[in-house]
């Protein structure tokens, strides 16, 4: 916590949807003091993730990373009278391989420090890019009103950009496909306008299309949340 309380040693895994003790998917933290209505806590989470080889949904494959489901995920605290609770309860479940996980909508500032010859697609504005003394890049992202975050990241990108009414769009291709790079963009136009005329406007400035390596084809078929923009200057 910000006043400096250390909560390392309040937190415990538990297992609300099948009482399996070897699942370490959900943390539990207990914080000093009860909270109450409308009150605002800060918690600072210092975590490592480890990329595997690509593998349903995200990972690594030579010098190509798709990078999601990589941070924490807090919890979504859902209050009395909401999908017809009695009470408030929190909405936070196990990792189960055929579902997604759960969460809230929020606010992501996110920097990604990585070697110079990397192309960089992700979520958000990107907003900074700045020059490392030690020959890497940061570049950091903004967004609002997304529930996740994600990230791919090859030296072999290629990107191609269109429009669709006031949408960006942008393809990110392997050197081997660009031939196909209209017929992608074709398809998310397509898309967009099916979607708008049977759901509802699309509210994001840009949509990306990422194109893994091919040995990285697990990566594919995955969405993230969009507000994406070209990463490949600064």
């Amino acid at each position: 916590m910000p006043d400096g309380t250390v909560l390392s040693d309040s937190c415990t895994y538990i297992q609300p949807d099948d009482q399996n003790k070897e699942d370490q998917t959900v943390l539990q933290v207990t914080l000093p003091y009860a909270l109450k209505p409308g009150q605002v806590i800060t918690l600072k989470i210092e975590f490592e993730a480890q990329l595997p080889r690509v593998v349903a949904r995200t990972g690594y494959e030579g010098d190509f990373f798709m990078v999601g489901q990589w941070f924490p995920k807090i919890g979504v605290y859902e209050p009395a009278g909401l999908r017809g609770a009695v009470q408030g309860r929190w909405n936070c479940h196990q990792f189960h391989a055929t579902s997604e996980f759960y969460a809230d909508y929020g606010i992501y500032e996110v920097t990604i420090r990585l070697p110079q010859e990397y192309i960089v697609a992700a979520t958000g504005i990107k907003i900074a890019a700045r020059a490392e003394s030690d020959g890497t890049k940061s570049l950091t992202y903004y967004c609002e009103d997304v529930h996740d975050f994600a990230w791919s990241a090859d030296t072999d990108f290629q990107i191609v950009e269109d429009q669709w009414q006031q949408v960006k769009l942008y393809f990110y291709g392997q050197p081997l496909h660009m031939a196909q790079a209209q017929r992608h963009l074709q398809a998310a136009k397509n898309m967009l306008e099916y979607c708008s005329d049977w759901i509802g406007p699309y509210v994001y400035p840009a949509f990306t299309i990422v194109d893994p390596q091919y040995r990285a084809f697990e990566a594919a078929g995955m969405e993230y949340p969009p507000w994406s923009r070209p990463a490949h200057s600064g």
